[in-house]
C-alpha cells in the first residue's frame, strides 16, 4: 500500500471508529498527531515550500506558499499566468491533534471528520486544491471553463463566495488573484466557513494576500478589490421546520454571488437541504450565475445532494450538471494525475476516486 493510501486508510479508520462507538459510551480520545505531510496528488499540481514564519505565529501553524505547476510545458513562450500573483500564501495547523482545541458535544472522532470540524485546518484537501489550480491554468480544465465562459458571455464575475472554505480558503484565494478580463471584474470575494478556527485562519491569510496584491497591482489603476470571511453555518436538516433551513445571512448577501464554489463538502447527508437553501440565497438571480464545486462521488452523499438539486430545479430557477472528471479535464493531465501517460481511456470510476466530479448549478431565466 502507498504513502497515499495509507493516509486515507487511516482518516477513513477514524471515521469507522466514530460511528461505530457511542460518545456518551466510550467518549473515546482522538490521538492522531501526524505531521502536516501534502499527499501525493497536492504534490503533482502545486510546489509547496515553507515559508519565512512570522515572529508572531503559533508554534502549531505553519505558513505555505503554493507555486502551480503548469504540467503540460509549452515548447515556445513562457506561459503568462491570468493572475496578479503566481502563487498562494496559506496557512494550517501542523498536526492534526492539536487543530481542535475547544470541546464539542459531538463525537470527537466523527467531529475530526464531519461537521464543522478540523479537517480543512490541517490537510489540503485534493478538491480544493483542484479547484484552485483551475484559477492557474484554463487550459487543463476545459469542461469547467466552458461553462463560466457560456454562463457569463453576457456579463462578468464581480462577487464571488467560496462556502465550507475549511482553514486555507485556496480556490477563493485563487481566484481573487485573477486579472481583469472579459469574464472577470471581480470586485468582492467572501471566504467563509462554519468553524471559528477555520475562520480566524482565513482573516489572517486574507490579511497577508492582500498585502501580497496591493505590492504587485498595477499602479496606474486603482486596487478594488476587497476580501472578507464570514461564519456561514446552516442547521441540520433534521432540526427546525423545512422553511427555516438555511444559514443565517446579512441582508447584503441575499442574492450577492455572481459565483459561489466549494469543495468537498457534501458527504454529510444530513445537511444538504439547508446547505442547497444557503446556496439559492447567496446566488445571484441573474441568468448565469453559478455554483461550481469539485468533489468525490463518496459512496451515495453526492449523488443524494445531486438528485435533491435535481427536485428543485424549477422552485430555485436554476439547471443541475454532474460533470464527470473526463469531461471537464483535459485527457493529458488525466494521465499526468493518474500516472498512466500511456493510457487514453479510464473509467469514472477511477477517476472519481482519485480526483473527482464537477457540479455546476446554473441560474435560468
Amino acid at each position: 500500500m502507498n504513502k497515499e493510501n495509507r493516509n486515507s486508510s487511516q482518516l477513513w479508520s477514524v471515521l469507522a471508529r466514530a460511528v461505530k462507538c457511542s460518545y456518551k459510551e466510550g467518549k473515546p480520545k482522538l490521538s492522531c498527531n501526524r505531521h502536516f505531510e501534502a499527499n501525493h496528488l497536492t504534490k503533482k499540481v502545486f510546489e509547496i515550500h515553507s515559508l519565512e514564519q512570522p515572529a508572531e505565529i503559533d508554534e502549531n501553524t505553519l505558513w505555505l506558499e503554493l507555486v502551480p505547476r503548469p504540467v503540460i510545458h509549452q515548447s515556445n513562450d513562457s506561459l503568462e499566468l491570468p493572475t496578479i500573483v503566481s502563487s498562494l500564501h496559506v496557512r494550517i495547523y501542523k498536526t492534526l491533534g492539536i487543530a481542535k482545541t475547544t470541546d464539542s458535544c459531538m463525537n470527537p472522532l466523527l467531529d475530526v471528520l464531519t461537521g464543522f470540524d478540523n479537517t480543512g485546518n490541517v490537510h489540503l484537501w485534493f478538491s480544493e486544491i483542484l479547484l484552485a489550480h483551475s484559477m492557474f491554468f484554463d487550459c487543463l480544465y476545459p469542461g469547467l471553463w466552458n461553462e463560466l465562459y457560456k454562463n457569463f458571455d453576457d456579463h462578468p464575475i464581480e462577487n464571488v463566495c467560496e462556502l465550507c472554505a475549511g482553514m486555507t480558503g485556496a480556490a477563493g484565494l485563487a481566484i481573487s488573484l485573477r486579472k481583469y478580463s472579459n469574464i472577470f471584474k471581480t470586485s468582492y470575494v467572501l471566504i467563509t466557513d462554519g468553524n471559528d478556527q477555520c475562520v480566524a485562519s482565513i482573516s489572517s491569510i486574507i490579511e497577508h494576500n492582500s498585502k501580497r496584491l496591493l505590492d504587485n497591482c498595477n499602479l496606474d489603476q486603482p486596487f478594488l478589490l476587497h476580501m472578507d470571511v464570514k461564519n456561514i453555518r446552516w442547521p441540520d436538516d433534521s432540526s427546525q421546520s423545512s422553511s427555516s433551513l438555511i444559514a443565517e445571512l446579512d441582508e447584503s448577501l441575499i442574492h450577492r454571488f455572481d459565483l459561489i464554489m466549494a469543495a468537498d463538502c457534501f458527504f454529510d447527508q444530513s445537511y444538504h437541504f439547508s446547505m442547497l437553501n444557503t446556496i439559492n440565497r447567496l446566488l445571484s438571480l441573474q441568468s448565469g450565475s453559478t455554483f461550481l464545486a469539485i468533489s468525490p462521488l463518496r459512496g451515495n452523499s453526492l449523488h443524494n445532494f445531486i438528485n435533491l438539486a435535481y427536485q428543485m430545479e424549477q422552485t430555485y430557477s436554476w439547471t443541475v450538471k454532474l460533470i464527470s472528471p473526463s469531461d471537464y479535464l483535459s485527457s493529458q493531465f488525466i494521465s499526468y494525475l493518474i500516472d498512466e501517460s500511456n493510457r487514453l481511456q479510464f473509467t469514472d470510476s477511477e477517476l472519481d476516486s482519485k480526483i473527482g466530479h464537477l457540479i455546476a448549478f446554473t441560474r435560468t431565466n
